[in-house]
């Protein structure tokens, strides 16, 4: 029964450490211990911050505010905050976390000390657990952001967060159906999935993507991309269990090393044939953006691996696509599934980031499978 002497009710937020074998202890003798426990010390952990209504890694795209949720009310004047674009180096670094001095943030909105704001409006609600943000110029839709809330955010009893939090979202791109001004090309693309949840793994993709001028209705085929096993490219011969890597620079690697850039695409091969590759058809669109990008938007569909047995339930991405100043198209967006299938059993929903580009057409492999006429 709750409250009962010697009995052991679930510990609150902050609690006290106490020694399991004391829940076994009789009334009588329990009340002649706790006063050992006078000065046990009480925990209570610094707030947490979220981003209120995401689902599955996507906001509506029709949200004009960004809601910051906190775990209990914080401090105002101890939050520093940024929203950046989610664009990070092969080992998930963002500009400011590398060790090249000549990359930096750009930040889409920032929230400093002194409630010092720029990009936007942001207030808190009466208790502090909520703030409110609205930018100037709306956040980019399709591309992977992320909120930055560095350390040292504190709560009312000055319980302070040590690290970094970054809380990955992105808006959710809908089809209209407009006439686009400036359609996608169609022709071959080379896209990187970094999945982040449930496992973190990247998925390569080799794509023959038509584009309706007129209406922006996208029908593609993904197939698997695969390390080009050919060997003597390297100017060492490789192992058995390695093949030749060229970009950046030549080097044996194994076989599952995960492309660096979406610009090392002739490092690869599509490998349609089970049970070990894949090909699978894609329905979407691909629109403009109030920023001056075309926005790319698929269909749900399923993606199935045979070996190892593996099933993405409802994979969708979302990219959006400018020209760099070297001249080639590429994007940054979004990736995701309903749900992951590891043989019969659910790992959940995958969450993660997508990149891709524009394949030159005198590089584009000539063996790429072609979506089904329709």
């Amino acid at each position: 029964m709750f409250g009962r002497p010697g009995s052991c009710s679930p510990a609150p937020r902050s609690f006290c450490l106490v020694p399991r074998s004391l829940c076994l202890v009789p009334g009588a003798l329990l009340s002649l211990t706790l006063p050992l426990l006078a000065g046990c010390t009480v925990f209570d952990p610094p707030p947490e911050p979220s981003i209120a209504h995401l689902k599955d890694g996507l906001l509506p795209s029709t949200d004009s505010m960004l809601e910051i949720a906190f775990s209990e009310p914080v401090d105002p004047s101890t939050l520093h905050l940024s929203v950046v674009p989610l664009t990070t180096d092969t080992e998930g670094r963002l500009a400011d976390e590398d060790t090249d001095p000549s990359t930096a943030l750009t930040p889409y909105f920032t929230y400093g000390s002194g409630s010092t704001i720029t990009g936007g409006k942001a207030a808190f609600n009466a208790d502090n657990t909520l703030l409110y943000i609205a930018p100037y110029n709306a956040f980019p839709v399709g591309p992977k952001l992320a909120v930055l809330v560095e350390q040292g955010l504190s709560d009312d009893a000055g319980n302070k967060t040590a690290s970094r939090r970054r809380l990955p979202f992105a808006y959710q791109f809908v089809c209209k159906g407009d006439s686009p001004k400036n359609p996608l090309p169609s022709g071959a693309y080379f896209f990187l999935f970094d999945i982040d949840k449930p496992v973190g793994i990247q998925i390569q993709i080799l794509a023959d993507v038509r584009v309706d001028p007129q209406t922006g209705t996208l029908l593609a085929q993904f197939t698997n991309a695969d390390r080009n096993p050919a060997k003597g490219l390297c100017p060492t011969p490789c192992a058995d269990t390695e093949v030749c890597r060229l970009l950046p620079e030549p080097k044996c690697v194994a076989p599952s090393e995960p492309a660096g850039s979406v610009d090392e695409y002739s490092d690869y091969v599509p490998h349609p044939d089970p049970p070990t590759g894949y090909s699978f058809t894609v329905h979407g669109c691909a629109e403009d953006s109030p920023d001056g990008s075309t926005g790319v938007a698929t269909l749900p569909t399923d993606l199935v691996v045979q070996k190892p047995p593996v099933t993405a339930i409802g994979l969708a991405i979302t990219c959006s696509f400018t020209t760099s100043a070297d001249g080639a198209l590429r994007c940054s967006g979004s990736a995701g599934s309903a749900d992951v299938k590891i043989g019969d059993s659910s790992a959940g929903a995958a969450e993660g980031s997508s990149k891709g580009r524009l394949i030159p057409p005198e590089d584009a492999p000539a063996d790429l499978p072609s979506p089904p006429t329709e």
